[in-house]
């Protein structure tokens, strides 16, 4: 009988301890994929897709952060992002990201899925995908990079506090 009362007991402070840590840990917490398009804190893209205003809208919301520079590939540069388009009406994501790291990362966007999205919807996948490129991985509603499409066209909260910490 003594032997299973303390082992409740035992376990009574241990289920005491793990809700007493549970509630002392932040609630927010870093989303990041470990690794990126980023080479000496800049992005440079190439090639072109014909979701243009979507892309400029990312480049402009990203670059506001003011810690990677994301611009248009030169000569004189070495091209760390190559955009394009593809159509798969098998594919139901919008776009991806795709990390390589012994040549140039990719953003592709699905002309399928894209032809169905609202504006804010395609500028949202722009938006979330160069996020990928920047690093960050999926975090939560209603943060850019929360895997779904519903259109949000501002980095949230979450969005920017990852960065921040990656990007410091």
């Amino acid at each position: 009988m003594k032997i299973q009362i303390k082992g409740i007991r035992i376990a009574s402070l241990f289920m005491a301890m793990l809700l007493a840590g549970m509630l002392i840990m932040p609630v927010a917490s870093a989303h990041f994929l470990g690794y990126s398009a980023v080479d000496g804190m800049e992005i440079r893209y190439g090639r072109s897709t014909q979701y243009t205003t979507a892309q400029s809208h990312s480049f402009s919301k990203w670059n506001d952060l003011g810690k990677v520079n994301i611009a248009p590939d030169t000569t004189w540069t070495v091209e760390d992002l190559t955009y394009g388009d593809y159509y798969n009406s098998g594919d139901m994501a919008a776009g991806w990201y795709n990390h390589y790291p012994l040549v140039r990362d990719t953003i592709r966007f699905n002309e399928y899925i894209m032809s169905q999205y609202t504006a804010n919807q395609k500028k949202h996948v722009a938006l979330h995908e160069l996020g990928h490129a920047l690093g960050l991985d999926h975090s939560y509603s209603p943060n850019v990079m929360y895997a779904d499409y519903s259109g949000r066209t501002e980095l949230g909260t979450h969005d920017i506090q990852d960065y921040n910490t990656l990007y410091p």
